[in-house]
């Protein structure tokens, strides 16, 4: 991470024609503004006038502003800041403190009387920038100081306050005589250079030299030089390459050379500037996509060579607070070809296609990071599951399957639409098994033998064909013997639905926590109703599901949630079509009906 930023630095300079050998061109921060105004001042004979404000163009050379941001709020390192809404804050917050006990010369006149005609001309300073800014309308704006003429840059106070200042911000935690962690230098070294917060000094387990935070630069020696480029590789991070969502986080994608070639970034960076600037098109219906975000850059960069690596960077910030919720370090671009690829495998299956998900809305179901958040709700539990994604770190089967099931028992008891909640989490476990994170059912379960349905009825073939597609996710028979206990069910619910409108048999399910022996008991109870009802259109399916049930035996090995998650799932596909159109789970005959459904 810190080596990525530090590698963003040194490129941001050379990109500029900036150079590491002279401290202050890395000190000096680009403002990103369209305008600059300049508050002018004049000596005569020692004596100090305020001359009035000018507007110019930001081009060429900013260095000649010294403007580096110091802290949210009050003065920068030198009277040079970007204009907030408001003209009055910025000059009240920004500008006045900074004259207070400073001293020096500016050419023929001291720092504090620049600063006592500041003082007595800040109504009149106020209003003229004001009346200025009625001539724009978009633009962004520094204000900064003119004195004779002369920028800050050409006053050598000015550069020593802006030099010693910077090394004063870190001057807290630092040794005169110790290694740079990152060059490998060996000079003054300081320990609370970071520019993001990793570690506390006041905390244990995080200082080497216990509480006394006058040894916490051992945690992070950063010399000067690599201070100054991490913190320029912030800036370019923060203002050019910019941040993307991720399933409606915010996060950084920060790139790194495994050969620290610096050149070797403009390939990567010229990526990021053709997605930002709409030079490079994703497919239409975003099919392809991870994040189902508009601005899903890692389709696109999981083409480059394993020669860079990436950091995601998940925060929060408000105001000035910036908090780091997750970091994700060394994924290489092929680890994101791993992951379409499991993606596409996992969305490549009938039973995802043209699937309804309203009156005008129909679309096929996909695996991405933003689906997996509807089940994975708490941002904790989301980004830890993220981060084992991307790390392929094993997932724990029974906790991902108690997360689904949760979800959609939630939408079950309360008589909302689950199909579309089932069949997203059936793609991301299938995504999770192609991606080698999970076995289904932990492994737990022992394989079926060889035994053989008779032969004679007419669906065998077709229920086979079906769990031989997803030979992993249903690899016993008690897996198969619930979900086809969940087909029937809903077979039974369907007819219910059409002759009465309504579905009294749903109190048998007892809110998705049923166990082994209700699972069981249930058929018996589907069989009769279905022929009170004079509609039992079902014997073959009722053959099978005995079938299943008999070589499953007692003790499944199952959970309840997994149960549950399994029935659940067969409630949701009971009207699954083969390739040719046909039923899967439903003979095809003419004549039989389900409620308002023919066959």
């Amino acid at each position: 991470m810190i080596e990525a930023l530090r590698e963003l630095g040194l490129y941001s300079l050379k990109s500029e024609g900036r150079s590491t050998a002279n401290e202050l061109e890395i000190m000096v921060q680009d403002p990103n503004v369209d305008k600059v105004i300049l508050i002018k001042f004049k000596s005569d004979s020692g004596e100090v006038r305020y001359d009035g404000v000018d507007v110019e163009d930001m081009k060429g050379n900013y260095i000649k502003y010294l403007y580096r941001r110091k802290a949210p709020n009050g003065p920068n390192f030198t009277p040079s800041a970007k204009l907030t809404d408001n003209v009055q804050k910025t000059i009240d917050n920004r500008f006045i403190p900074w004259f207070k006990g400073r001293q020096g010369m500016l050419g023929n006149v001291t720092i504090q009387q620049i600063g006592n005609s500041f003082v007595q001309n800040m109504n009149t300073i106020v209003n003229q920038i004001t009346e200025e800014l009625n001539s724009y309308s978009k633009e962004t704006f520094l204000i900064t100081l003119l004195i004779d003429g002369k920028y800050l840059n050409e006053f050598n106070v000015m550069q020593d306050i802006l030099i010693e200042g910077v090394k004063g911000k870190y001057g807290k935690v630092k040794t005169k005589d110790g290694v740079c962690s990152l060059c490998g230098k060996r000079e003054e070294v300081f320990g609370n250079a970071s520019p993001y917060t990793f570690y506390t000094l006041d905390k244990p387990g995080y200082v080497a030299g216990g509480f006394d935070d006058k040894q916490g630069w051992r945690n992070f020696p950063l010399c000067i030089e690599c201070v100054l480029l991490i913190d320029e590789g912030r800036q370019y991070l923060e203002d050019t390459l910019g941040a993307f969502s991720f399933a409606k986080l915010s996060y950084y994608l920060i790139p790194r050379s495994i050969t620290n070639n610096i050149d070797a970034l403009t390939g990567v960076l010229t990526i990021y500037n053709d997605f930002r600037t709409k030079k490079i098109a994703i497919d239409e219906k975003h099919r392809k996509r991870l994040l189902s975000d508009e601005d899903d850059i890692l389709y696109i960069i999981k083409d480059c060579n394993d020669s860079f690596v990436f950091t995601f960077l998940f925060y929060e910030k408000s105001n000035s607070r910036f908090a780091i919720n997750l970091l994700i370090e060394d994924i290489y671009p092929s680890r994101l070809m791993e992951m379409f690829n499991a993606k596409s495998m996992a969305e490549d299956y009938s039973i995802f296609k043209n699937i309804v998900f309203s009156k005008k809305d129909t679309k096929d179901i996909l695996f991405n990071f933003y689906v997996l958040r509807v089940f994975f709700n708490s941002i904790k539990e989301f980004l830890n599951i993220t981060e084992q994604i991307f790390k392929k770190i094993p997932l724990n089967y029974d906790f991902v399957i108690s997360k689904f099931i949760e979800y959609i028992r939630d939408r079950f008891v309360n008589d909302n639409y689950i199909k579309i909640s089932a069949l997203q989490s059936f793609v991301c476990l299938l995504f999770f098994n192609h991606f080698g994170l999970l076995n289904f059912n932990g492994g737990k379960q022992v394989k079926m033998d060889k035994r053989v349905m008779p032969s004679a009825l007419e669906l065998n073939e077709k229920i086979d064909g079906f769990f031989n597609s997803f030979s992993d996710a249903f690899s016993s028979y008690s897996m198969r013997a619930v979900f086809l206990m969940g087909v029937l069910t809903q077979l039974l619910l369907q007819i219910q639905g059409g002759d009465r409108s309504s579905t009294p048999f749903r109190k048998q399910l007892k809110g998705l926590k049923m166990k082994e022996d209700d699972i069981c008991g249930l058929l018996p109870k589907i069989i009769n109703k279905l022929e009170e009802y004079g509609k039992n259109y079902y014997k073959q399916l009722e053959s099978i599901i005995s079938f299943y049930f008999l070589n499953a035996g007692k003790d499944w090995h199952m959970s309840v949630d997994e149960i549950n998650y399994y029935f659940v799932l067969g409630m949701n596909l009971y009207d699954a079509t083969a390739i040719d159109g046909s039923f899967i789970f439903k003979s095809n005959k003419k004549g039989q009906e389900e409620g308002k459904d023919n066959e």
